[in-house]
């Protein structure tokens, strides 16, 4: 959620939208006006995807590291955006919660 609202005011709503976070850091953006776009993503943003591609590496995540990193490189791609959340959470979920059944409520809408 953080990736897709890099100011209070503002909403990344379409593929491309300004704001995005890149993989590798990004310059946060300062706040802005109502009126006028993002250039950055918001510090929180790019700190939570710092530490997201942290988890990468570290030894207790290794089983879920490829988990970590496609969601990673999803919520760093500029042409995601807030309509695409739930397409995140269906893989997740289908792929990580394949013994709870009751969560497949989530991926058939």
């Amino acid at each position: 959620m953080l990736a897709q609202m890099p100011t209070p005011n503002f909403i990344r709503s379409q593929p491309g939208a300004p704001g995005a976070v890149k993989s590798g850091g990004s310059t946060p953006t300062s706040p802005t006006s109502p009126g006028n776009p993002p250039k950055g993503p918001s510090a929180q943003a790019s700190q939570a995807l710092s530490q997201l591609e942290a988890l990468r590496n570290n030894k207790t995540y290794a089983v879920l590291r490829e988990y970590i990193v496609y969601a990673g490189e999803y919520t760093a791609d500029p042409q995601h955006n807030i309509n695409d959340a739930p397409a995140l959470l269906i893989y997740l979920v289908k792929n990580l919660y394949k013994n709870y059944p009751y969560l497949a409520i989530l991926c058939n809408g």
